[in-house]
């Protein structure tokens, strides 16, 4: 490490150093940008390792003192270091390290930098979550030849946890198989026996002994894995870690990049490396090192399991047909590009990205989005004008393969924006988004389109990855209504009107409405369908893409409202699953 660099961490971290030596590394930090990026890298690092290890009061209470608490928007990299410039560089000979106050400057700087790379720390996160979901914050996706090491339970201990099961904290043991977890922050964990994992908050597990593999997605950075004297920090990445006895773990990175460190006997790190992708390391905390290896043990795999596709048989398909669907899918035959529509005269389905069809032709065939495409989405081919009034309803099956942060079903303004005037999507607890209940369907109402703003409802029960699940979302008249598995769930439609409360009449679009007539005088707009995907907007951000993987299919729009008895006769006709 640069002489220079190295002095300034150690007086960055407490230690005293010579005024005129502290003054000659702060103008150099000020003036020299590469100098000053090459800090930025190493703070953020130790900011974000800090972050995980701290209690979240005291980095509120730095976040007060900054005055910063908006995470939602990442700031550019020159931005940021102009801000750090600025802040605490203002006086280029001011004798910084010389100062037992700096504590605070310090901790300060590590929080902005987490605030801006989006760790939970902001006082959205610390807000507790509602008694519904308070308790869990994983559930068990999926279980493959798992058995349970019950030696060490006492009487009132839980049983072991079931396919489907929520969690929260617990500590989980397997003598073999696989155990895959999908938390609720959309990470999910696959783990293999023997194996002893303690589940601890929603961004970190340790895990004692046996192997783990964490696929983070984007806004769940900073996920960390535990383990005796060591800790392994996500930074927006697939990773595997190998626990073994005798203090010697092994390490992979399958994506992104991770942050790696040993930890003295207070739990906090005494050293700590970054590896990239394709990277091995080894952490060995009998002598204190760090290091990459180019072999090592085999890591825990994901399954291979894809859920069967979706098989209603010919009474579901005569119910749909019975409810007079204006366009309906049903992912029966591909050609290139484009899924036929069952109503004749009515567009096609285009794929965008590597969409197929899951499933033998003439057995049930269903789409399948496949996981880490940020760019694959299903588009209606023309533009669908759905009706105000009496409204209109669309209607399909999905199975998702974690809980997520995924949009199923979008109406978006033509052509190629973000502009949302409905939408149905899972949800999950991530911090680069709005705090939504963390395993529930979203519905979303926004009149006019636009980018934020709108109305939503949520559905009474939640969704499960590797199940398939019946949904509608409509608008029937002045209320919002999703129904999920039969469940029916409705709330009032609010129109700006409805928001403002400021006054008994508006213009909207030139015309003066008042309160009472908005619903039946507004009407909808010519809209662009989506499966699969928020937008067709090419970039992948949280507000753009939110990219579904998992199955839909069976997927029917309807030019008026269903009701709840005609959305139970479709399901009650599905035969049962095998």
């Amino acid at each position: 490490m640069d002489a220079d660099l190295r002095d300034l961490l150690m007086g960055w971290q407490g230690e005293e150093l010579d005024r005129s030596r502290a003054d000659e590394l702060i103008i150099k930090l000020k003036q020299d940008k590469e100098f000053r990026t090459a800090f930025v890298a190493e703070i953020r690092m130790l900011g974000m390792l800090h972050a995980v290890q701290s209690a979240e009061p005291r980095w509120l209470l730095l976040e007060d003192e900054l005055g910063f608490g908006n995470i939602d928007q990442p700031m550019p990299m020159d931005e940021f270091q102009e801000q750090i410039r600025q802040k605490l560089l203002a006086d280029p000979v001011r004798p910084w390290f010389r100062r037992r106050w700096i504590a605070l400057a310090v901790a300060a700087t590590i929080l902005l930098i987490v605030l801006v790379f989006g760790l939970p720390i902001s006082k959205r996160q610390s807000q507790p979550d509602s008694p519904k979901h308070s308790a869990v914050f994983a559930i068990v996706a999926k279980l493959e030849k798992v058995e349970w090491d019950q030696t060490r339970s006492q009487p009132q201990s839980p049983k072991p946890p079931l396919e489907g099961e929520k969690l929260g904290v617990r500590t989980l043991r397997l003598l073999a198989g696989r155990a895959t977890l999908s938390l609720f922050n959309g990470v999910e964990l696959f783990v293999e026996g023997p194996a002893e994992i303690e589940l601890v908050t929603l961004d970190n597990v340790s895990l004692h002994r046996g192997k783990i593999r964490a696929r983070v997605p984007q806004g769940a950075e900073g996920f960390s894995v535990s383990g005796p004297g060591l800790l392994v920090v996500d930074l927006g990445t697939e990773f595997s870690l190998n626990v073994n006895p005798g203090g010697v773990s092994q390490g992979k990175v399958f994506a992104g990049k991770v942050a790696a460190a040993l930890l003295n006997a207070d739990g906090n790190p005494s050293r700590t490396r970054e590896f990239h992708q394709g990277q091995l390391f080894e952490i060995n905390t009998s002598n204190g090192q760090i290091d990459t290896i180019t072999e090592s043990e085999p890591f825990a795999t994901p399954p291979n399991f894809v859920p069967p596709p979706l098989n209603v048989g010919p009474s579901y398909v005569a119910e749909v047909f019975g409810s007079r669907p204006w366009s309906y899918w049903r992912f029966e035959s591909q050609k290139d590009s484009a899924i036929s529509n069952e109503i004749a005269g009515r567009p096609l389905l285009r794929a965008t990205g590597p969409i197929h069809l899951n499933g033998n032709a003439g057995t049930g065939r269903s789409a399948q989005f496949s996981a880490d495409q940020t760019g694959q989405f299903l588009a209606m081919d023309g533009l669908w004008q759905p009706p105000r009034t009496p409204g209109f309803a669309v209607e399909f099956w999905f199975q998702s393969n974690s809980v997520s942060h995924s949009s199923l079903l979008s109406l978006v303004a033509p052509k190629d924006t973000n502009h949302h005037y409905f939408l149905l999507e899972t949800t999950c607890r991530q911090r680069t988004a709005m705090r939504h209940p963390p395993d529930l369907i979203r519905l979303l109402y926004r009149w006019p389109t636009g980018r934020d703003g709108g109305v939503n409802l949520y559905s009474t029960n939640p969704y499960l990855p590797y199940r398939w699940h019946h949904l509608v979302g409509q608008l029937n008249k002045d209320q919002m209504e999703v129904i999920l598995d039969g469940e029916y769930l409705s709330g009032p439609i609010m129109t700006p009107l409805d928001n403002a409360k400021l006054s008994r009449d508006r213009r909207v679009d030139g015309e003066t409405l008042t309160l009472k007539s908005v619903i039946e005088t507004v009407s909808s707009k010519p809209c662009q369908l989506v499966l699969g995907r928020l937008s067709t907007v090419p970039q992948h951000t949280i507000g753009t893409s939110r990219p579904f993987a998992g199955q839909i299919d069976e997927v029917a729009i309807y030019e008026r409202p269903l009701t709840i008895e005609e959305i139970r006769r479709h399901i009650q006709a599905k035969p049962p699953a095998n």
